[in-house]
């Protein structure tokens, strides 16, 4: 069974706009361990990081793109459990405040890690967003079809 065949047998695939998911189990295993490790260094380095979201429903993907938080307005990488976003502790509160908390290291962490980081992107500049590929829509294409796990 592929991940995504697993993924659409979990109660979060048909999830509507229902808040974030943080469920690490629900990242495709290899990215999963590079999450769980980063999450590891963050720690290590007193860097006030934690993971917000993994998951996205397509309902969700919409909601999320209608506020403006995503140029993916049907699916993204986070809809098949290949990306996830992670946010900082500043002042007592959980912000993706890019000019808050130290982006820069924790990206060259993720990246030194083999993941893409969303905070080398011009547009959208994405710090807290990494995932375990670049995408495009040929590799959407075989995501969709269950050929890339």
């Amino acid at each position: 069974m592929t991940h995504l065949d697993w993924l659409k047998t979990q109660k979060e695939w048909n999830s509507g706009d229902a808040p974030a998911i943080a469920q690490l189990d629900l990242l495709y295993p290899p990215f999963r361990i590079a999450v769980v490790q980063l999450v590891k260094i963050c720690a290590s380095r007193g860097w006030p990081f934690r993971v917000f979201e993994t998951f996205r429903s397509a309902q969700r993907q919409r909601y999320v793109n209608g506020q403006g938080h995503s140029q993916m307005a049907v699916t993204g990488p986070h809809n098949f459990g290949l990306a996830c976003d992670i946010v900082a502790l500043v002042n007592g509160k959980w912000t993706w405040d890019a000019k808050a908390g130290p982006w820069a290291s924790l990206g060259a962490a993720g990246e030194e890690l083999g993941l893409v980081w969303g905070g080398r992107w011009k547009r959208p500049y994405d710090p807290a967003h990494f995932q375990c590929i670049a995408v495009d829509q040929k590799l959407y294409r075989r995501i969709r079809e269950g050929k890339y796990y």
